[in-house]
């Protein structure tokens, strides 16, 4: 995945390999976005406020691990989940990850650090 972001009112650009396709985000303020995709398929986008330190990794892939942990929750996450973040981690610098996990709750940091052992 690929992001291109551009300030914080203007255009943020997300090409997706995985399903082949391109986004595009425009907001005009604070208060209005415009989500463009090429997607044939009716996908519901919802967005949601988050805070600063939600935002805040250097890492764009472990940010996604740690957002999508929070939204499925730590008594609901699989061991088929915990596999599959484990095959994408490996292929991340374990130096690179590591810089973000005082970002990120105790277990979802228990997860990473797991991954790399």
């Amino acid at each position: 995945m690929s992001v291109n972001r551009n300030s914080s009112l203007g255009v943020v650009v997300f090409l997706t390999s995985m399903i082949e396709s391109i986004s595009l985000i425009f907001c005009m303020d604070f208060n209005c976005c415009v989500y463009f995709s090429d997607l044939s398929n009716n996908y519901a986008i919802l967005f949601k406020h988050t805070a600063p330190k939600n935002l805040a990794f250097k890492n764009e892939i472990v940010m996604l691990i740690t957002l999508a942990l929070k939204e499925i929750g730590q008594e609901k996450v699989t061991q088929k989940q915990i596999l599959r973040i484990k095959e994408i981690l490996h292929k991340e610098s374990k130096e690179q990850i590591f810089k973000d996990l005082k970002l990120m709750p105790n277990w979802v940091r228990k997860i990473i650090i797991n991954a790399y052992e």
